[in-house]
Order: structure tokens, then C-alpha cells, then sequence
């Protein structure tokens, strides 16, 4: 190199340590995630159709048609009437157990059609 020319020497910024935090479960830290990326609502009702056979039984899941979520209310399609009928006197039944399942409340209401 010749005298007269500087080397010009560039530093990296030192990176802040990072703070400890609490861990989080996986669960959580998808919740976190999906909320950053404000697509909850279709989260959710993804997790719940995916769900609904695990928390109401093989039965019901097998006569469910479809199920959507909108805003806090679940509208979920059966082709079974006398089911519908049963069903429709146990939602707050319901309602707890997917709540439990997800352990957050996203449900206040189910509604049968």
C-alpha cells in the first residue's frame, strides 16, 4: 500500500446483550407470533376445525359440515337435526371445553345451524 492513501478500518456496532427472559412454551410463542402478524382470527379458526374432532368425539366430528369462526362466535354446520337440537342445549358446555383446549378464550358463543 502506498503512504499516502488511509486505510479506513469499519467496526461493527456492538450488539446489546440480550435480557433474560422467561421462556415460553411453543404454544405461546406461536400465539405471540401470529398476533405480530395480526392474522389471529384465521389462526384460530384454523386450530379449532382442527381441534373440534379431538374435544367433541369421532361422532360429532363426522356429522359436522363446516365450521367458521366470526369475530368471537363459532357457526358450525351439522347434518344431523336431532344433534343440532342436543348440541344447541350444551353450548356453554362447549364453549368451555374448546376455551380449555386452546387455553385462551377465544369462543363466547356457538351457534348451531
Amino acid at each position: 500500500m502506498s503512504e499516502n492513501k488511509k486505510s479506513v478500518y469499519r467496526f461493527r456496532k456492538k450488539t446489546p446483550i440480550p435480557k433474560k427472559h422467561e421462556t415460553l412454551g411453543i404454544g405461546d410463542a406461536m400465539q405471540q407470533f401470529v398476533k405480530s402478524l395480526k392474522k389471529s382470527h384465521s389462526y384460530n379458526e384454523a386450530i379449532i376445525s382442527k381441534v373440534w374432532g379431538e374435544v367433541m368425539g369421532h361422532t360429532i366430528a363426522s356429522r359436522t359440515l363446516s365450521i367458521k369462526l366470526r369475530g368471537k362466535v363459532l357457526y358450525v354446520k351439522l347434518n344431523a337435526p336431532s344433534l343440532k337440537n342436543e348440541l344447541n342445549m350444551a353450548r356453554e358446555h362447549v364453549v368451555n371445553r374448546i376455551n380449555q383446549r386452546l387455553r385462551t378464550e377465544v369462543l363466547t358463543e356457538v351457534k348451531f345451524t
